[in-house]
Formats: C-alpha cells, structure tokens, sequence
C-alpha cells in the first residue's frame, strides 16, 4: 500500500485511513496495541470469521476513523474461500465534518 502524504480530499484520506487500519494486526503499533484487526479470527470456520471480521471492521473504523460511514461490508467474489483467504470489501461514505 503506497501512502499519500497530501491526498486531494476527505474521502481520499478515509479510505486510505481505513485501508491502513484494515491492513495493521493488533499488537503490532507500538504505541497503540489495540489499532487494526485482530489475528485471532485465523483459525475460526469461514462463516464465524466473516462474521467476527465484520464486527471488527466496524469497531476498529468508527473508534479509528470517525468520519466514515460504514454502508456495507461484504466479501470479495474473488475470495479463495477454500484457500482461506478473507477479501473484505468496505463501502463507507463521509460524514460531513461541519455537522
């Protein structure tokens, strides 16, 4: 993941903030352990980890990134299920930071 340091607008910078929270393990930043999604989820059945990384996406985006919207969560039809590859993919939309 490339990090635009200057994005061109709000909605830029969100979903790469969302991208960067979706892409960090817990435990991993030093000075924030609970920033990202937990690793626990790897060894549960496909449909209970869908569900758990769905409820930790949604937690880990409105405590870390307040201006999204979450809209909806669903998972990429590329997802090699079999392989036990997860693809979330996040619909949100920006909170008008004036209300």
């Amino acid at each position: 993941m490339s990090i635009n340091i200057m994005p061109s607008d709000t909605y830029e910078e969100v979903a790469q903030n969302i991208a960067m929270i979706l892409g960090t393990l817990k435990g991993s930043v030093l000075t924030d352990r609970e920033f990202g999604i937990s690793a626990t989820l790897i060894d549960l059945p496909m449909p209970a980890a869908m569900a758990a990384l769905e409820a930790e996406i949604l937690d880990a985006i409105e405590k870390y990134e307040p201006r999204a919207k979450i809209t909806s969560i669903d998972f990429s039809q590329d997802a090699d299920t079999m392989g036990g590859q997860l693809l979330p993919v996040v619909q949100f939309e920006v909170i008008d930071e004036q209300s």
